[in-house]
C-alpha cells in the first residue's frame, strides 16, 4: 500500500520515498568506501570531500524541488498504473468546494479516453463528469418534426459560457430519421473518432411516434459503453409498439417498465427531491424547490434500486390526475432519473414547449451526462462537505471585571472520498490509476452566540432557521464572521467578542459554529463564571499599597511568551523598582512616559516557564502616591512575540486587568446630623473589588448604632459595605441617649422655726408607653431658699424603649409641696408657674430639661427635728 504525505513544502509518496532512499544509500556507499580508503593509508584531498558533500546536498535539495511537480494533497489507498492525486478546493465565486483531479497523461488512448470514478465509502463507486468547466458537445436526435428542433435554442437560450468564452453546452441537431440510417456518420468524425460528449433523443409527444433503428440502438449502446452520456426524452423508452427499440434496449439501463392502467401522473409542477450534485452544476437550484413546467407526465414506472430520482410531480391534474403510484421498489410520478451516464426525463409532452426552469434542468442534466475526457486533468464538483464542525472552543483572552474578550475558534470536520481514473488504451486496454482519498472540507464560516440564564439552548434552531432556500446563511446574519472573501480554504478561524458580564456570572454562554457548507455544529454551552482564562487575579489593597493575589496563568502560556508587559496608574510605581531583582535571563524596559499609564516590558523569551513567572509577579508590591484615591487599573499582557511586532501581526495577545480597590469612607453622625468623629471608620486594609466587609460600629457612651445609610440616605442593610474602584462614603448614624436633668429645690415662706434643708431629693422613674414602670434614679439636688440658685446636673443613659420619665419628689418633714416647674430651656423659673401635677416628660423628644421643685414650711412650731430635715440619703444615681 501506498500512501502520500507532506514534508515541509513538499509532499511525497511512499514509492517516491522508495526511490530517494536508494539514492541516498549509494551516495553513502560511496561515503563508507571512502573509509575504507582512509583506513589503508589513502590520503584524501579536503576539497573533494567538500565537493562531494555539496553534491550530497545538491541531490537531495535537486530531489525534493523536482518533486514539488508531484505535489499530493491526497492519500494514495492502492497503487494503480498510474499516479492521481485528489486535492481539496473552495471556490468562493459559487460558495462551494471540490475537487481538483490531476493525473500521469496516458498515451496510446482509445475513444473511450478518461473515466472518472467516485466512492463515498470505497464500496459503491458511480460515474462522475470529467468536463466541469470545460465545453461540451451534444448531439441532439430530434423526432423528425421541425417544430421538435429546439435543444439547441433551449441551451444557446442560457448564455452559458466555458472558460474559453465559448458555449458551454454546444448543440448539433440532426433527425432522428438520418441518424437512424446512419447513426456513425454522426456519431464519429472522418477519423472514426467520437466527436460528442453526449447524445439527447427527443423532444415531442409520443416522440412523433418515431422509434430508434435496431442498428442505431445497438451503436448508440456502442456509444454509451465508452463512458459517454445518453439522456433520452419524453415518450422515447416507453412500451409502446411505435417505441419498441427504445424500450427493449434501454428500459433496464434506466431501470423504467411495468406499465399499469393508473402509473400515469401528471402535472405542471414538479418538485426537486434530491439536492444533490446533479441539480447545483451549473445552475444551482434551491434546495426542495418547486418548478413550473409544462404539462408532462410519466408513461412506465421507475425501479428505485436503479440509479438516482431527482425531480417528481406534484399536484397531479387531468388529464392523469392519478396519484403517485407505489408498488414495492416500482414507483411512478418520476420526471427526472438517472444511473450513471445514461438518464430520462419528461420534457416534451407539451409539443415544442419549455421555460426557463425546464431548460436549466436539461442543462444540469446533459452536463452532468459528459463523463468522459481526453484531458488529464478534472474538477469534480459533485462532492460536498456534509459534517458538522466540532463544538467551538472558547477562553477567555482578555478583559477586566464585568468585562471581557473571549476568544474562540473550531475546527471543521469534512466528507472523505476517494476516487480513481480509468484510461482506456488502444493496444493496452484499460489502465487504472491509484485510488485516492481526500478529505473535502470547507472550513469555518463563522460563530454565533448568545447568554442566557439557562444552560439549554435552542441556539441551533435559530440558526437553522437563518438558512435560504438554497440552505445557505447570509453573511450578514453571523455575530461573528471568519471566512475570507477569496477561494482559500485554509485560514485563521479565529475570533473575538466582548460580553457585558461578571467573571463570576452565573449565567451561562452559548456558542456554536458554521461551516461554509453551512453545516451546523452542536452548542457549547458553559458557565461564564467556568470559562477558562489565560490570566486571572485580584487586586488587594492595604493602606496605599496593593499586590496581585490569586494569580493564575494558564498552561497553554508555559514556555510559550516572548514578553511579560505590566501596566499601573501614573499615580503607581513598583515598590523598590531599583533594587528589584528579576529571575535569570530576564530584561526589563520602562514605558514611553507619554502614555496615559506607567508601563513595564519584561523580555522573558528565555526563561518563560510559568513558575518562574508566577512567582515573580507575586512579589511584586505596587505604592500609590498622590491622589491616593484616584481610580486606576493593573494590567498584565503576554506577547508571545515581540512586542512590537504583535501588535502589527496576527498573533493575539493574552491580557487580564483589574481595578485598584479604592477606601471606604464612613463618617458618624447623630440623628441630628451632629458630627461624631470618634465613631468614624475607615475601611482600606485587605480591600479587593466585589469584596463585601462587614461594618461593627464603634461603641459609643450615651449612644446607640442606629444605622448604615448612603450619603444619599438609603438605610444599606445588612451593615456592610460592597468594595468598587471607587472612593466610597457612608454615614453611621447613631441615637443620643444621653438624657440630662439639671435639678433644684426652692423653699418658699422660709421662717427661723423650720430647718431650711441643704438637699432636696426624688425619684425619677422611667416607663414604656404601655405604662410599665422600669427603672428608678434618686436625685440629689441643690436646696435654698433663693430662686436664682444653680441646678445640679446628672447625666443619665435612657433606653430606647424606655422613653417615658416620672419625677417625684421627696417633701421634708414640715413641708408640703408648692408645685413643679420644668422647662426644656434654661429659663427663668418661678413658683407661680409651678404646678402640682406629676411630672413626665418623652426624653426621646426632650433629652434635657431644668426642674425646680418649690416647697414651703406647713407650720411655725415644728413637732420633731431630726437630720432627715438636713439630708435623705436615697442613694445614688445609677448610670448605664
Amino acid at each position: 500500500m501506498e500512501y502520500s504525505f507532506r514534508a515541509g513544502l513538499f509532499t511525497f509518496n511512499t514509492h517516491e520515498m522508495s526511490v530517494f532512499n536508494e539514492e541516498i544509500i549509494d551516495l553513502m556507499s560511496i561515503e563508507k568506501k571512502g573509509d575504507k580508503m582512509k583506513k589503508k593509508g589513502r590520503k584524501y584531498n579536503r576539497k573533494w570531500l567538500l565537493a562531494l558533500s555539496l553534491v550530497v546536498v545538491t541531490l537531495i535539495l535537486g530531489y525534493f524541488f523536482m518533486s514539488r511537480n508531484k505535489l499530493k494533497a491526497s492519500t494514495v489507498v492502492t497503487s494503480g498504473d498510474f499516479r492521481l492525486t485528489a486535492e481539496n478546493k473552495w471556490s468562493q465565486k459559487d460558495r462551494k468546494n471540490y475537487a481538483a483531479l490531476k493525473w500521469d497523461k496516458i498515451n496510446d488512448l482509445s475513444q473511450s479516453g478518461y473515466q472518472l470514478y467516485q466512492s463515498e465509502d470505497g464500496k459503491t463507486w458511480n460515474n462522475r463528469s470529467l468536463n466541469y468547466g470545460k465545453p461540451i458537445k451534444v448531439l441532439n436526435l430530434y423526432p423528425d418534426q421541425i417544430r421538435s428542433n429546439t435543444l439547441k435554442g433551449w441551451m444557446d437560450s442560457l448564455n452559458l459560457k466555458a472558460s474559453d468564452g465559448s458555449n458551454l453546452i454546444q448543440v448539433t441537431p440532426v433527425t432522428l430519421s438520418d441518424y437512424n440510417a446512419n447513426p456513425n456518420a454522426y456519431l464519429k468524425d472522418d477519423a472514426g473518432v467520437y466527436q460528442y460528449d453526449v447524445l439527447m433523443f427527443g423532444s415531442w409527444d409520443t416522440n412523433n411516434a418515431k422509434d430508434i433503428s435496431k442498428n442505431a440502438a445497438e451503436e448508440t449502446i456502442t456509444y454509451l459503453d465508452t463512458g459517454r452520456g445518453v439522456l433520452f426524452g419524453h415518450d422515447t423508452v416507453s412500451d409502446y409498439s411505435t417505441r419498441a427499440e427504445f424500450y427493449s434496449h434501454f428500459k433496464d439501463l434506466l431501470g423504467v417498465g411495468r406499465r399499469q392502467t393508473n402509473s400515469m401522473t401528471g402535472s405542471a409542477e414538479v418538485r426537486l427531491i434530491n439536492n444533490g450534485y446533479l441539480m447545483k452544476f451549473p445552475f444551482e437550484l434551491e434546495n426542495d424547490v418547486v418548478l413550473n413546467i409544462p404539462y408532462a407526465h410519466n408513461v412506465e414506472l421507475q425501479d428505485t434500486t436503479v440509479g438516482t430520482t431527482w425531480l417528481e410531480f406534484i399536484n397531479p391534474t387531468a388529464p392523469w390526475p392519478n396519484p403517485i403510484l407505489v408498488d414495492g421498489n416500482w414507483r411512478g410520478g418520476w420526471y427526472l432519473k438517472t444511473n450513471n451516464n445514461v438518464g430520462m426525463i419528461q420534457t416534451g409532452h407539451s409539443q415544442g414547449n419549455s421555460n426557463l426552469d425546464e431548460r436549466k434542468i436539461i442543462a444540469n442534466t446533459l452536463y452532468n451526462l459528459a463523463q468522459v475526457s481526453l484531458d488529464n486533468f478534472a474538477n469534480d464538483q459533485t462532492v460536498k462537505d456534509d459534517q458538522a464542525p466540532n463544538k467551538p472552543n472558547t477562553n477567555i483572552s482578555c478583559g477586566k471585571g464585568g468585562n471581557f474578550n473571549i476568544e474562540i475558534d473550531a475546527s471543521d470536520e469534512g466528507k472523505e472520498y476517494q476516487w480513481y481514473i480509468e484510461a482506456h488504451t488502444k493496444s493496452s486496454g484499460k489502465k487504472k490509476s491509484d485510488i485516492v482519498k481526500e478529505v473535502i472540507v470547507s472550513n469555518i464560516e463563522g460563530y454565533f452566540y448568545e447568554v442566557t440564564n439557562s444552560p439549554k439552548s435552542n441556539l441551533k434552531e435559530k440558526v437553522e432557521g437563518y438558512k435560504d432556500s438554497y440552505g445557505r446563511i447570509d453573511p450578514e446574519k453571523y455575530d461573528l464572521y471568519v471566512a475570507p472573501n477569496e477561494d482559500s480554504v485554509e485560514y485563521d478561524t479565529k475570533s473575538t467578542f466582548s460580553i457585558q458580564e461578571s467573571k463570576n456570572s452565573e449565567k451561562y454562554l452559548h456558542v456554536l459554529a458554521v461551516d461554509r457548507a453551512s453545516n451546523i455544529s452542536s452548542v457549547n454551552s458553559q458557565r461564564i463564571k467556568d470559562l477558562n482564562r489565560n490570566i486571572d487575579f485580584n487586586v488587594e489593597r492595604t493602606e496605599n499599597e496593593v499586590k496581585l493575589i490569586e494569580l493564575n496563568l494558564d498552561n497553554t502560556l508555559n514556555k510559550k511568551m516572548d514578553s511579560l508587559e505590566i501596566r499601573i496608574p501614573k499615580n503607581t510605581v513598583i515598590k523598590d523598582f531599583s533594587s528589584l531583582v528579576l529571575p535569570e535571563k530576564w530584561t526589563v524596559k520602562e514605558g514611553n512616559t507619554e502614555t496615559e499609564y506607567n508601563d513595564f516590558t519584561f523580555a522573558i523569551k528565555e526563561n518563560n516557564d510559568l513558575l518562574v513567572i508566577t512567582n515573580f509577579i507575586n512579589q511584586l508590591r505596587f505604592s500609590i502616591n498622590d491622589p491616593v484615591d484616584q481610580k486606576g487599573e493593573i494590567k498584565i499582557v503576554f506577547y508571545e512575540k515581540d512586542k512590537n511586532e504583535a501588535s502589527s501581526s496576527k498573533v493575539t495577545n493574552v491580557c487580564w486587568a483589574e481595578d485598584i480597590p479604592q477606601k471606604v469612607i464612613l463618617k458618624a453622625y447623630d440623628e441630628m446630623n451632629n458630627a461624631i468623629p470618634s465613631a468614624d471608620i475607615l475601611l482600606d486594609q485587605k480591600l479587593t473589588i466585589a469584596k463585601t466587609e462587614s461594618i461593627t460600629p464603634k461603641k459609643m457612651e450615651f449612644y446607640d448604632f442606629v444605622k448604615l445609610v448612603s450619603t444619599e440616605g438609603n438605610q444599606i442593610t445588612p451593615v456592610e459595605w460592597t468594595i468598587t474602584n471607587e472612593v466610597q462614603e457612608g454615614h453611621l448614624i447613631y441615637r443620643l441617649r444621653k438624657l440630662t436633668v439639671h435639678s433644684r429645690q426652692v423653699v418658699n415662706n422660709a421662717n427661723n422655726q423650720v430647718v431650711v434643708p441643704k438637699r432636696g431629693f426624688g425619684t425619677l422613674t422611667s416607663g414604656n408607653t404601655l405604662g410599665e414602670k422600669k427603672d428608678e434614679f434618686s436625685l440629689n439636688m441643690n436646696s435654698t431658699v433663693d430662686n436664682g440658685s444653680a441646678f445640679d446636673t446628672y447625666i443619665i443613659r435612657y433606653q430606647i424603649k424606655e422613653p417615658l420619665y416620672t419625677f417625684i419628689s421627696k417633701i421634708p418633714m414640715n413641708y408640703e409641696l408648692i408645685g413643679y416647674v420644668l422647662t426644656t430651656d434654661k429659663g427663668q423659673h418661678l413658683s407661680s408657674n409651678s404646678s402640682q401635677t406629676p411630672i413626665q416628660v418623652d426624653v426621646s423628644k426632650n433629652p434635657e430639661f431644668w426642674l425646680t421643685t418649690y416647697i414651703k414650711p406647713v407650720t411655725l412650731q415644728p413637732t420633731f427635728h431630726h437630720w432627715e430635715y438636713k439630708e435623705n440619703k436615697l442613694g445614688t444615681i445609677q448610670n448605664e
